[in-house]
């Protein structure tokens, strides 16, 4: 049985939900299928929002290991500058009275 809304007359709540069982109800599949989607949707986004924080909270933890006050980035050879930077991290931890400084990186290359 469908009831007929008179022209003019406003929907209210009850009438809202019932409209919506009776599109549920007509095409079952349909309706799963799409739930299903935006289903999977919402929890691919949580997933990517999780994974970004969790490799920004890694990398910001290895840079505050370091205890450096300013990273220079300069082309070249990752893996040297990260090995002087470590070093010298590791020559103020063992020399506490030493004046702090920033690590140098100089690097030499032709255009």
């Amino acid at each position: 049985m469908e009831k007929r809304l008179e022209m003019g007359r406003r929907m209210n709540l009850p009438d809202v939900l019932e409209f919506i069982a009776v599109g549920f109800r007509a095409d079952r599949f349909k309706t799963l299928m799409s739930s299903l989607g935006i289903i999977i949707g919402v929890m691919a986004i949580v997933v990517m929002l999780s994974v970004g924080e969790g490799l920004y909270s890694g990398v910001s933890s290895q840079f505050s290991a370091l205890d450096l006050d300013m990273i220079r980035v300069m082309p070249g050879s990752a893996h040297l500058a990260v090995r002087e930077a470590t070093r010298q991290a590791e020559m103020r931890r063992n020399r506490p009275s030493s004046p702090i400084r920033t690590p140098r990186f100089w690097r030499t290359w032709w255009v």
